[in-house]
């Protein structure tokens, strides 16, 4: 599925074409970054299930944004915010990144 609905907040994903049992690579370039952050840790969960939330810290790049490889391992919307080190949160103001997954 093409979904790039974030790529303005600096969140670009790839493949640009995904679905169910695929791998993806999440890069964030967004505020957080823009503002400085040294680290950033990517915050994640499937169909708003936030018991079963992971925080996984994320790589810098050459480029000075952060990646991190996630298997699509269920089916439904991803949901997805990012922290840094100084615990600022950009979750889309409140709402998080949604991403639906086939």
């Amino acid at each position: 599925m093409a979904n790039q609905p974030f790529e303005q907040n600096g969140i670009k994903i790839t493949p640009e074409n995904f679905k169910y049992g695929d791998m993806i690579r999440i890069t964030y370039d967004g505020e957080l970054v823009k503002a400085g952050a040294d680290k950033i840790w990517l915050y994640n969960t499937f169909n708003n299930e936030w018991k079963t939330a992971t925080e996984d810290e994320m790589q810098k790049n050459e480029q000075g944004a952060f990646e991190i490889n996630l298997p699509l391992d269920k089916r439904g919307y991803l949901q997805i915010a990012f922290r840094d080190s100084a615990n600022h949160w950009d979750s889309n103001y409140g709402n998080n990144y949604s991403i639906q997954v086939q």
